[in-house]
Parts: C-alpha cells; structure tokens; sequence
C-alpha cells in the first residue's frame, strides 16, 4: 500500500444516514481500522442541519473525541461519569 492510498477525501466517503435522520444528521467515517488500517484513530465527519438536535448516544468502545464546528453554533452536553 501507498502513501496516495491512505488519502481520504470525504467527497469519496459513502455517508450514513440513518433512517429516522434523512435531511436531519448524516455520517462519514474517514478514517478508522477498516479505511486505513489506523489502529488508535477514528475521524467522522458529522453534518447536522441548522435547527436540528441529536439525541444523545453511545459508543461500543471508548475512545477520545473531538467537536469542531464549521459554521454557526453549537451546544453540546456531556453526561455519564
């Protein structure tokens, strides 16, 4: 494998919508094991519509995060321990 292959470009990335979320929040997971072979990080791409909310979740594993707002506003609320 290359270094161009490890290039992603979220472009390229199939999104994931969920289905009671079309037009509300969509997901592009960029790099993680299966992508780039990345052992330790994960980068998905989130878009939310202006106005909209998530519930909140969970993930199967723990692992760091990171929010990075692009344009306007954002509140975000972390609960658990």
């Amino acid at each position: 494998m290359s270094y161009s292959d490890l290039v992603v470009r979220a472009k390229d990335v199939e999104p994931f919508i969920a289905p009671c979320m079309e037009g509300i929040y969509e997901s592009q997971c960029l790099i993680d094991r299966e992508s780039v072979g990345s052992r330790s990080l994960n980068v998905n791409r989130g878009v939310l519509k202006a106005g909209q909310r998530l519930a909140g979740g969970s993930h199967p594993t723990e692992y760091d995060e990171c929010y990075y707002v692009v344009s306007g506003r954002a509140k975000l609320a972390l609960g658990g321990d």
